[in-house]
């Protein structure tokens, strides 16, 4: 039964082929093919795109980060400062 099975299975799967090469028209299967590779060429710029955008946002923080760094350790400057003066009075 096995071997029928596997039989069947062949002979459907090239008649199936048989019949969508006969109605598969070369231009359009190009036609599309172009299409999709439009549309991935598409989908590849918006990524890169939103890929530069979140590099520039990083870059950005990092430097408002660095800024908060010497605001903040000049502020606990001083206030060792004063602190050690208060101590020192």
């Amino acid at each position: 039964m096995l071997g029928f099975t596997n039989r069947f299975s062949t002979l459907l799967k090239q008649k199936v082929n048989t019949l969508l090469d006969r109605y598969e028209d070369p231009k359009e299967a190009l036609d599309y093919s172009y299409i999709q590779q439009v549309e991935t060429l598409n989908r590849l710029r918006r990524n890169i795109a939103e890929v530069v955008t979140a590099k520039k946002r990083l870059e950005m923080q990092k430097m408002r980060l660095g800024i908060m760094f010497v605001i903040w350790t000049n502020r606990r400057i001083v206030l060792l400062t004063q602190t050690e003066r208060t101590w020192l009075s």
